[in-house]
């Protein structure tokens, strides 16, 4: 079993303190180690290095990014308004020490907007499929916890737009705003409803985690260990009563192990301040066909049924990177339906980017789990074969391969 490195929370208390030696080019490079480890989606990795990073007083504000969101990995919704002060503070009384200094504003910008739109996808991922994630924040959370987390959004946005024109984490702090309100709010409410409520202390980063840190779920499509979740089994969002009625609770079961519906967020149709993806016309941002998980698991096909691709076909249940992206696919149409170019363009700037550099492990990890599972069971097996893809025995199967999958297979 693998266990999580705690990672060290007080890195950033007090004032910062400038950094003696200059920047140079050892610690770019280390930098550039912990963005690729991101990148990969291994963000407990990226975050313990740059705790190191920190330890050392290099203040990158990209590298504080990385660890505070392997703080917020670790210890959930209950620390949020802690990392939100805290780079508020950085931002009001602390932006001289921080790096980069060429293009300072810019990068703060981009690093914040990193930091919370992926800890907004994972809000709204665990959210949607109501998982010991979910149950662990919603248990951890009071109504001053939920106050708090807006507070700190709106504090956050306030002391960004002081000194950056147009911030890019204006917008995933409003989702998290949005969120707190509505979705965490609720959950608290009807939790208080059902039972007496347990005492439970916010945290702070100095103290020790409360509860067993939680894995790195995330961006990694190659990538997610055994024992990790496959993001597949994504419940139905469906609407509710207001908690000051008789809410209507069916409980669905099925083969897949459908959780049942109670605490599930407000339609699309019943907010008023709806997000860019709830919008008519635009997609969700995370496919949540329950029956995906029930197909991953059907029985292997013994031929070419219509409409089948290959043989026991995956299915292509997304991950938190998607949600990610269908956001930002989403955000751009509004921006430009709003005439807001600038903006626009720096979506179609990071858009274009991931298209370049587009890995479908990362967004559909689901699909290739039992792909990456097969192969590591026979790769030694196939070594003897995969050298000789030079070879005319090669080609001509590869050739057959290529001319006729079904044919192929079947064979």
């Amino acid at each position: 079993m693998t266990h999580t490195t705690a990672l060290a929370t007080n890195l950033l208390d007090g004032r910062l303190a400038p950094a003696p030696e200059p920047e140079d080019a050892s610690s770019a490079t280390r930098i550039a180690y912990v963005a690729q480890l991101a990148d990969r989606g291994d963000h407990q990795a990226a975050a313990r290095e740059a705790a190191e990073l920190i330890d050392a007083r290099v203040y990158d504000v990209r590298v504080i990014g990385f660890y505070l969101f392997g703080v917020f990995l670790q210890r959930g919704v209950p620390c949020l308004p802690v990392v939100l002060g805290r780079l508020a503070a950085l931002v009001t009384d602390d932006l001289a020490a921080l790096r980069p200094s060429r293009r300072k504003l810019q990068v703060v910008s981009s690093a914040t907007a990193w930091l919370f739109e992926n800890i907004s996808a994972r809000l709204q991922f665990h959210t949607q499929r109501r998982d010991a994630t979910w149950e662990s924040w919603r248990e951890a959370s009071t109504a001053a916890l939920v106050d708090e987390i807006a507070a700190g959004c709106t504090k956050l946005a306030v002391a960004l737009e002081a000194v950056i024109d147009a911030p890019q984490a204006a917008a995933s702090l409003a989702r998290m705003r949005r969120w707190s309100h509505d979705d965490l709010r609720r959950a608290v409410v009807r939790r208080d409803a059902a039972g007496p409520q347990v005492p439970v202390a916010l945290p702070t980063l100095a103290e020790p985690p409360r509860a067993p840190a939680l894995p790195d779920e995330g961006l990694r499509g190659r990538r997610h260990e055994p024992g990790e979740p496959d993001l597949t089994d994504l419940a139905d969002v469906t609407g509710e009563p207001d908690v000051t009625g008789e809410p209507s609770e069916p409980h669905v079961t099925d083969e897949a192990g459908e959780r049942d519906g109670r605490d599930k967020p407000d339609a699309p149709g019943d907010r008023g301040d709806r997000l860019p993806h709830d919008r008519p016309g635009h997609q969700p941002a995370v496919p949540i066909d329950s029956a995906m998980a029930a197909s991953a698991r059907r029985p292997r096909a013994t031929g070419w049924a219509s409409g089948a691709s290959v043989p026991d076909a995956a299915v292509a249940v997304g991950s938190p990177a998607l949600a990610a992206l269908q956001a930002k696919l989403a955000g751009f149409q509004d921006l430009v339906e709003r005439g807001e170019l600038a903006k626009a363009a720096v979506v179609a700037t990071d858009v274009r980017a991931l298209i370049a550099h587009f890995d479908p492990v990362v967004f559909f990890p689901a699909m290739f789990a039992a792909y990456f599972k097969a192969l590591h069971g026979v790769i030694d097996d196939l070594a003897p074969y995969l050298d000789r893809t030079d070879g005319p025995s090669w080609h001509a199967l590869d050739s057959f391969y290529r001319a006729d999958m079904r044919a192929f297979f079947d064979d």
